[in-house]
């Protein structure tokens, strides 16, 4: 099997959902968030205090192409990694699960987080949210093998439906 990897804005539930999936297939989760702390460590929020979004997203682009040669693993993506022409390369060639939620919903998961980082700190969160959404939502789309809200579901639906899908390919 491909690898799944699991795209989305951050506070869709990537990291929740995906997890339960690599459960329920008894395949490895992977976490590139994780792999890019471990690999500076450091926190996210720390790496682009002190280093800025470009480093970071270098970085992201170096532990995601790691991962090319692996299969059968469930990754969790970071919500930007769409945003390099080279990722989304990568990403096309494999099954991507695409998550959504309404901006109400992903506002309140944002703000209950520990990871604050922000890309427009002058902006409200709810008006940051609304831009990145709308810049990012074609690439989203573009990608994305199967596309499921979390919005009106509860996790076991979402896993269920997710799983449905997988098991079809």
């Amino acid at each position: 099997m491909k690898n799944v990897y699991f795209i989305g804005f951050r506070g869709v539930g990537k990291t929740t959902i995906s997890k339960l999936v690599a459960k329920e297939l008894e395949k490895k989760y992977i976490s590139i968030d994780n792999l890019i702390e471990k690999k500076e460590d450091e926190t996210i929020f720390q790496i682009i205090e002190k280093k800025g979004w470009n480093h970071f997203r270098k970085i992201e682009s170096e532990v995601l192409a790691k991962l090319v040669d692996k299969e059968n693993y469930i990754i969790d993506c970071g919500g930007g990694i769409i945003e390099k022409k080279k990722n989304r390369n990568i990403l096309k060639k494999n099954i991507c699960v695409y998550l959504t939620s309404n901006i109400k919903i992903i506002e309140k998961r944002i703000q209950k987080s520990k990871n604050r980082v922000r890309f427009f700190p002058n902006l409200k969160l709810n008006e940051e949210i609304k831009i990145l959404i709308q810049q990012r939502t074609p690439y989203y789309e573009k990608l994305s093998t199967f596309k499921i809200s979390t919005s009106t579901k509860t996790k076991n639906e979402v896993v269920k439906s997710i799983l449905n899908f997988i098991q079809q390919i």
